[in-house]
């Protein structure tokens, strides 16, 4: 199955059996919001009989090495943040130093992470 020509974004559901994402070839899902569809435990559990998968949970990581670390163990293949690493003050203060180095230091977190 080819996606259409204005494909773009694709959620994932099930749908007799199949993952939609995968048939429309995407290459990897978001998993939104992750911390209300069940953590990293959600991404554990579908990981387990179909390991193939690559998630990307967002809404619920948090800018911090165990946070990070717990998603990557559960099996997610990237996470994504929005308000946890900038936020609206640190925008709003022009404090772009602060968010240059939490976001330094949250890619230490998951390189350390991956290394693991």
């Amino acid at each position: 199955m080819q996606p259409p020509q204005d494909f773009v974004h694709v959620r994932l559901r099930h749908r007799n059996g199949n993952l939609h994402a995968e048939e429309c070839s995407a290459e990897i899902c978001k998993i939104f919001p992750g911390e209300t569809v069940g953590g990293p435990a959600f991404i554990k559990g579908v990981m387990a009989p179909c390991p193939w998968h690559r998630l990307m949970p967002t809404g619920g990581v948090d800018a911090t090495e165990a946070s990070v670390s717990e998603w990557i163990k559960a099996g997610a293949a990237a996470v994504g943040m929005g308000s946890k690493l900038i936020t609206a003050q640190a925008v709003k203060d022009k404090d772009y130093d602060g968010i240059t180095k939490k976001a330094s230091d949250c890619i230490g977190c998951i390189k350390k992470a991956l290394a693991k």
